[in-house]
């Protein structure tokens, strides 16, 4: 796969079909590619880095029979390496208790949840330039941001926005 951010898009090229017919014409592919600015992607440096983010969300709700109240954290770490390598890993964790009245307002029960840390890993490689930043996976998925690295030293934060205007803080080195 080539990838290369292009008039603040990301252009991929992926070759699909028989091993060894790829294998053949993979010259001629990346002299095409390469003519539209291409190759094997960019990586601004100033995005390399390990960077942490961690979300937490809490609600409540209550009438007369049942009072809920629940906390979702999750904790989140991507690792870019100078040479396009990217790991992400996350960790997610939600409970949440509900006391349970009768008519009488007289408490009867207590319910709790708790689902675990749920751990999940994601390998693949990254591509940033032109305040654009691309995640692909492999798995086959992928993320496109657009960036800004603010600060300096160990003390940068990541600033991540999704098309949709999504925004995440990503802090480095927690």
């Amino acid at each position: 796969m080539y990838v290369t951010i292009l008039n603040g898009f990301a252009v991929c090229l992926l070759e699909i079909g028989y091993k060894d017919r790829i294998a053949a014409r993979d010259p001629e592919f990346r002299q095409i590619f390469t003519t539209l600015g291409g190759g094997q992607g960019s990586q601004d440096p100033m995005v390399a880095g390990s960077w942490f983010l961690r979300e937490t969300r809490s609600g409540s709700a209550s009438h007369s029979m049942q009072k809920t109240s629940s906390v979702g954290e999750n904790r989140a770490q991507l690792i870019l390496q100078p040479g396009g390598v990217a790991q992400r890993s996350e960790t997610y964790q939600f409970m949440a208790n509900s006391q349970i009245r009768n008519s009488g307002g007289e408490h009867t029960s207590t319910v709790y949840l708790d689902s675990g840390p749920q751990t999940t890993v994601k390998n693949g490689r990254w591509y940033a330039g032109d305040g654009r930043l691309v995640l692909l996976w492999d798995d086959e998925s992928g993320d496109e941001y657009n960036y800004q690295v603010q600060g300096m030293g160990g003390a940068r934060t990541l600033v991540l926005t999704t098309e949709k205007g999504s925004v995440q803080i990503w802090g480095e080195g927690r």
